[in-house]
């Protein structure tokens, strides 16, 4: 028994070895998506990089700002079944009305909002309405059947 264990891995070592070096891989692809952009650098080593001031639009940008506004609620729907949940008439802010939260302002317009922060610019394209009550700030935004509510 122990001779035909020793032939046996006799045999094993010299087939293994005979197998040659390592395999012949090949590994080969395309890339594919967008190519990320390299990071910018300052020219001196000690001067910090230039801020260039950031610009949205869209029903989110109140929200993009939780050092000026922090939203506790969001509902969206369409406008008939979310019609009975927007804040009374009276509540709205007036157009050419001006809103300060943080360090942001609120440009009302009739039908948009302007936020800006800095050198920062935001809106909140037609159809947006404002609202304040007790509770705080109401964003109506409406764009087509489509509705929806940010309480702030």
């Amino acid at each position: 028994m122990l001779v035909a264990a020793i032939v046996v891995g006799a045999i094993g070592s010299i087939v293994f070895a005979r197998r040659g070096g390592p395999p012949d891989l090949r590994i080969s692809g395309s890339a594919s998506g967008t190519p990320t952009p390299t990071a910018q650098r300052p020219d001196d080593a000690g001067a910090a990089p230039a801020q260039a001031a950031f610009l949205g639009s869209g029903s989110w940008v109140m929200s993009s700002l939780p050092g000026c506004f922090r939203e506790r609620e969001r509902i969206r729907g369409s406008v008939a079944a979310l019609r009975p949940k927007f804040p009374p008439a009276s509540e709205r802010i007036r157009p050419s009305s001006v809103v300060r939260s943080g360090d942001c302002t609120i440009a009302v317009g009739d039908r948009e909002l302007w936020i800006s922060r800095g050198a920062d610019r935001l809106r909140v394209p037609a159809d947006a309405f404002l609202y304040r009550n007790e509770h705080g700030l109401t964003l109506v935004y409406i764009h087509g059947e489509r509705a929806e509510i940010r309480r702030y």
